[in-house]
């Protein structure tokens, strides 16, 4: 392929995750208004899992049995655990901020790849990592008017979805790069869907669809949050980071914010200066890890 035309697509995509992605920290908030966070998280797993039962294919019998440890490490860091996690973290976290804590990827990315993946190590990307995590700090142990945030625990499940996808997007760049990123996903999905379906079973989701006056919202909320944030933008997300490198599709993350703070906000959330102070410091050190050295 053309290079300019290579890149033009790339970066398409990049621009369609962000807006995708950017918008599933408000469909989570929707979803999280009848459902507990356990339901959205095991609803959100089991559609994705179904928006990909059209797409069995034999291709799927052609995965060596060495390739399903790491798919499976996919579907587990990748889709299992952050739903939950997310989920949680916004029983108290506005969308806004949950979208902003969840541009570290990139910064977990670096340091997992350096740590478990033998990734080369510069010291300017050091910089560029104390300094998101710098700006993630204030996030999450101050509020948006700068006094001290009781309660941060909420914000370190958002700390620990972003490790786990880092961990998932190092797996995907090291040990899946020959994999087709359609197969990759639905192993993903085929390994934790069934789980998450039963896990569904066993809390009151039905009768709360049958009593809660905006089950049908949030159902309708969590579905688009299926279909659209997760199946269908892994898939893009997988064969982004299979074209360029596990940091460029993490880049990612430098678009989210914008999006999911301009929601948040639209929908009533408050960000004060405190916030775009760690949004800043956040993106300056994804801005760091990611430069070109000698630049």
């Amino acid at each position: 392929m053309i290079p300019f035309i290579q890149s033009t697509r790339n970066w398409i995509i990049l621009a369609v995750l962000a807006i995708i992605w950017g918008s599933s920290f408000l469909l989570i908030k929707k979803g999280l208004i009848a459902f507990s966070p356990v339901q959205v998280a095991c609803l959100r797993i089991s559609l994705s899992c179904i928006a990909f039962l059209p797409f069995l294919h034999k291709r799927l019998l052609r995965v060596k049995a060495k390739q399903l440890l790491p798919i499976f490490g996919v579907a587990l860091f990748g889709s299992g655990i952050p739903p939950f996690l997310f989920a949680y973290a916004q029983t108290h976290i506005d969308s806004g901020i949950t979208g902003i804590i969840n541009s570290l990827v990139p910064l977990w990315t670096l340091i997992l790849g350096v740590l478990l993946f033998r990734v080369p190590f510069k010291w300017l990307k050091l910089a560029g990592v104390l300094i998101g995590l710098t700006g993630a700090a204030l996030l999450i142990f101050f509020k948006h008017d700068g006094t001290f945030e009781g309660d941060f625990r909420y914000g370190i499940y958002v700390v620990m979805a972003t490790i786990c996808y880092g961990t998932s997007v190092n797996l995907l760049k090291f040990y899946l790069q020959e994999v087709d990123a359609l197969v990759i996903t639905l192993l993903a999905f085929m390994m934790i869907g069934p789980p998450s379906l039963a896990g569904l079973l066993f809390t009151d989701f039905f009768h709360q669809m049958a009593h809660h006056p905006f089950a049908w919202q949030s159902f309708g909320a969590t579905l688009l949050l299926a279909f659209f944030g997760t199946a269908f933008a892994l898939v893009l997300f997988n064969t982004l980071v299979q074209k360029t490198s596990a940091l460029y599709g993490s880049t990612v993350t430098y678009l989210l914010p914008i999006v999911a703070v301009t929601l948040g906000t639209w929908d009533g959330e408050t960000f004060g200066w405190m916030q775009f102070v760690g949004m800043g410091l956040i993106l300056g050190g994804v801005y760091l890890i990611n430069r070109p050295i000698g630049k």
